[in-house]
């Protein structure tokens, strides 16, 4: 991927976690990509999304127990 599509990837993800098939159609179209690539793509950012989420959740609970031991 170049960064211009990248750029544009995650500017859709921002806005979208999810594509209908249409949406999809569209933005392959519109970054000469194949709708398998940008729906792969949009797969794994999510689990990304995802991950960042539980390691964030974490470091939060982690943050608070450490602060619960002080009290």
């Amino acid at each position: 991927f170049s960064r211009s599509q990248v750029f544009q990837l995650e500017s859709t993800f921002d806005m979208k976690r999810y594509l209908s098939s249409s949406e999809r159609a569209c933005l392959a179209s519109s970054l000469q990509l194949t709708e398998t690539q940008v729906k792969t793509w949009f797969q794994n950012r999510r689990n990304k999304w995802k991950r960042q989420l539980s390691a964030e959740l974490e470091a939060a609970n982690m943050a608070h127990a450490s602060a619960q031991t002080l009290v």
